[in-house]
């Protein structure tokens, strides 16, 4: 279901209300942001995802929020009149965020519920979509009749997760400029973006303009601007800094450290991505690891999958330390999510 929600409704909450009113994943946190925002509140709670440590609240200025819009903005030429797609859950940053643009910059709205395919409903074309990346995914694979919306957008967001090597050979079929964003709920949404197809494509994430960048002892990312009150905001995401932005290797927390040789989930995510589409598959997967007597912690694969995969993970020998190949595989039928659509890592595990 898609509700729609003209730039001159929004002004009127009431209108909003009965737009939004017989459909209950609409009514709460839609509603109350939007009449919090009309009213000049100042400060904002926002959730934080919880995808790889335990949810919490946190405050966010207005000005904050005008600063990245404002960012944002300019960075995709985004204009009055212009529409967007909200996706995502109102309850965190990324759907709170595509109202606040919308009703600064005077943007048509366009409602749907937060499911794996959000243009399942979807009858006309969009200016601004924002994604993660399983929901691109669905699309691409399960409605190719949609991509034609997706082809006249300005542009497409993509972020809260990695991007597979899959997804990123079907991105680049994708005729409107797609992003992989970078950001968090404390930098009040991006403040990186690295282009993904087209002849403009980046090799790293590149910063947005007045974003102050350096990094910590452990190469963890530091950041510093408007949308953080200028107080420098220490992040998990290990980094090597470029002149023009940074490229992510992981996080710090997903440092497994194996026999004394510290390896990166993400570079063997990687490599096990590449193996997948050289086999043709397409189920999602992550990298964890668990107590071993001998190496402190060992390797494993989570992937989601009904059955056993025939899968030789001794070929990524060629493309990794032997220490970051796999020591075991563990499949389950339907990989736990939390409220904004990423893998919650912890409750999948814990469900194992």
């Amino acid at each position: 279901m898609t509700i729609y929600l003209p730039t001159d409704t929004i002004s009127n909450t009431e209108n909003v209300l009965s737009n939004i009113k017989d459909n209950k994943s609409f009514s709460g946190s839609i509603l109350s942001f939007i009449q919090d925002w009309k009213s000049n509140q100042m400060y904002f709670t926002m959730h934080t995802s919880g995808s790889t440590g335990k949810p919490k609240l946190i405050s966010v200025s207005r000005n904050q929020i005008l600063a990245s819009i404002s960012q944002t903005q300019k960075a995709f030429n985004l204009s009055k009149g212009d529409s967007c797609l909200v996706n995502l859950s109102c309850e965190h940053i990324a759907g709170k965020m595509m109202l606040a643009r919308a009703m600064e910059i005077g943007m048509d709205i366009y409602l749907t519920n937060v499911n794996g395919n959000p243009l399942e409903s979807l009858t006309q074309s969009i200016d601004f979509f924002s994604f993660v990346p399983l929901q691109l995914q669905n699309i691409l694979e399960r409605t190719p009749d949609k991509v034609k919306f997706l082809d006249q957008a300005k542009a497409i967001l993509i972020g809260g997760a990695s991007i597979n090597t899959n997804l990123l050979k079907q991105i680049e079929n994708i005729k409107a400029p797609v992003f992989a964003s970078y950001g968090m709920t404390e930098t009040v949404s991006h403040i990186a973006l690295q282009r993904l197809n087209g002849n403009q494509a980046d090799e790293h994430f590149k910063t947005l303009p007045n974003i102050k960048l350096s990094t910590d002892e452990s190469h963890c990312l530091k950041i510093n601007a408007a949308v953080t009150s200028y107080k420098t905001i220490i992040t998990n995401d290990v980094v090597e800094l470029k002149n023009n932005g940074f490229i992510l290797l992981g996080r710090k927390d997903n440092i497994i450290n194996s026999g004394g040789i510290k390896i990166q989930a993400e570079v063997i995510e990687k490599a096990i991505s590449k193996l997948f589409q050289k086999t043709s598959l397409k189920n999602q997967f992550f990298i964890a690891s668990k107590k071993d007597e001998k190496l402190g912690e060992k390797v494993i694969l989570v992937v989601e999958s009904k059955n056993e995969l025939n899968l030789d993970l001794s070929s990524l020998i060629e493309s990794i330390n032997k220490y970051g190949i796999p020591k075991d595989v563990f499949y389950t039928q339907r990989f736990k999510l939390t409220s904004s659509g990423k893998i919650d890592k912890i409750a999948t595990l814990k469900n194992l």
